[in-house]
């Protein structure tokens, strides 16, 4: 699970650059399954770790479209998470 929590908080990290911290992370506390702190650090994964991770990118996605999906698999693709199960959604954009 730790590699998802780290994906998920890259995903944020990312997010953050463009829509500001404090949107960014209101956008990822809204995602099922999963809590985030106020700096975007997770604090617990209650599903699935690729399916919470699914979630935050869905999110993202739903409020500033699809271009957040393939920044977000162009930042894990730097970050080096290839032993990841990625949901479809980031493994149609590496």
């Amino acid at each position: 699970m730790e590699g998802y929590k780290e994906a998920i908080e890259a995903a944020i990290e990312r997010e953050k650059d463009i829509l500001g911290k404090k949107t960014a992370i209101k956008l990822a506390k809204k995602s099922e399954g999963i809590e985030v702190d106020e700096e975007g650090i997770v604090v617990e994964i209650k599903v699935d770790g690729k399916k919470a991770l699914e979630n935050v990118v869905y999110s993202f996605a739903d409020a500033i479209g699809s271009l957040s999906v393939t920044m977000i698999a162009r930042e894990l693709n730097k970050r080096d998470f290839n032993d990841l199960d990625m949901p479809d959604v980031l493994r149609e954009k590496m």
